[in-house]
């Protein structure tokens, strides 16, 4: 998490990075709720970002790349 706080990444980003992290370590929820606060993100937004992964796995790459 410290990483994302020196990065110059969208929340977006930020957002899909700790879900894409989240979906390789645990499938927890309240370990995505942790994860979110530490790195100042909305629960609400890493759950989008779930979503993505979920529905549209092609996309991640590019919203942590930042295509418009």
């Amino acid at each position: 998490m410290v990483n994302i706080a020196r990065r110059h990444m969208t929340k977006g980003q930020q957002a899909m990075v700790i879900a894409r992290a989240q979906s390789l370590v645990s499938k927890e929820h309240g370990a995505q709720v942790t994860a979110a606060k530490a790195a100042g993100i909305s629960e609400a937004r890493v759950s989008q970002a779930n979503t993505v992964m979920q529905y549209a796995p092609d996309l991640v790459d590019g919203v942590m790349a930042g295509a418009d």
